[in-house]
């Protein structure tokens, strides 16, 4: 598009439209509307106001997003991060993301819960090698660090010799 005397208002109700539709963080936002070909200038005067306005807010964003990750993906902290930092989110902003989150649910018990979703496969993860080895395949593929890994299986499998025992 052309620099015009219009241009920020296009730009500005482009902006609204794409942020009924979901939430953006501000380097989102800056591309997808770059990308539709309106000018730095008429960019940075619709996020100054989007921001002023509350519309746009990083923090928020990616207190979201990563809530969204950990309780409804069941996803460990590098990839939070890692989709974070995709969105263009700052480093500073997803640790705080990631304090407030884990408050709510650590890693080790997103791991257990992921377990005992997948039942039968992670308690014969116990006597079969190839079936533990891809359960910590997928675990590390969900972002959680390997030592984690290693202690949610063990006191999974523990605590399911005591609930065989029980019945």
């Amino acid at each position: 598009m052309t620099d015009g005397p219009g241009e920020p208002a296009r730009a500005k109700q482009k902006a609204i439209r794409l942020l009924s539709r979901r939430a953006y963080s501000e380097a989102g936002l800056r591309a997808k509307l770059l990308e539709k070909g309106f000018g730095e200038a008429a960019v940075e005067q619709v996020l100054a106001e989007c921001r002023e306005r509350r519309y746009l807010d990083d923090q928020a964003f990616a207190a979201g997003m990563a809530r969204a990750l950990a309780e409804g993906r069941l996803y460990g902290d590098r990839r939070i991060s890692r989709a974070l930092q995709d969105k263009g989110v700052a480093e500073e902003t997803v640790r705080e993301a990631l304090a407030g989150v884990r408050l709510e649910m650590g890693e080790d018990e997103a791991i257990r819960r992921w377990l005992t979703k997948r039942g039968r496969l992670a308690a014969g993860a116990a006597k079969d090698p190839a079936e533990r080895r891809k359960i910590i395949q997928s675990l590390m593929r969900r972002g959680f660090p390997l030592d984690r890994i290693f202690a949610a299986l063990a006191n999974f499998q523990e605590e399911q010799i005591h609930a065989d025992e029980g019945q």
